[in-house]
C-alpha cells in the first residue's frame, strides 16, 4: 500500500515537474528574443542613421527644418506611430 502510494505520488510530482520545465522552457525563449533586441540595439547605437531615425521619432526636428503640425491629430496617441526598422530579419 505504502509502495503504491509512493509510486503514485512520484509520477504526480513527475508530471508536475515536467509542466515547470515546459513554462521555463516558454520563459527562456521569450528571454532569448529580448536578448537578440538588445544585441541589435547595441549594434545600432552608434549608427548615425538609427540615431537620427530614433530621434525623429521622439520629435526631433533638425536645424533649418520647419515642422508642420496637424491640429486634428493633437493630443492622439496614434498620430504618428513611430518605431525604428529592424536592422536584423526576425
Amino acid at each position: 500500500m505504502q509502495m503504491t502510494l509512493f509510486i503514485g505520488y512520484s509520477v504526480h510530482r513527475s508530471l508536475e515537474e515536467r509542466g515547470q520545465v515546459a513554462l521555463e522552457r516558454g520563459q527562456v525563449a521569450a528571454l532569448e528574443v529580448k536578448v537578440r533586441q538588445l544585441e541589435e540595439l547595441k549594434m545600432r547605437a552608434n549608427n548615425p542613421q538609427f540615431l537620427e531615425e530614433l530621434a525623429r521619432c521622439q520629435g526631433f526636428v533638425k536645424s533649418g527644418e520647419r515642422v508642420l503640425i496637424d491640429s486634428s491629430m493633437v493630443g492622439k496617441s496614434e498620430a504618428a506611430p513611430c518605431e525604428p526598422r529592424p536592422l536584423l530579419p526576425e
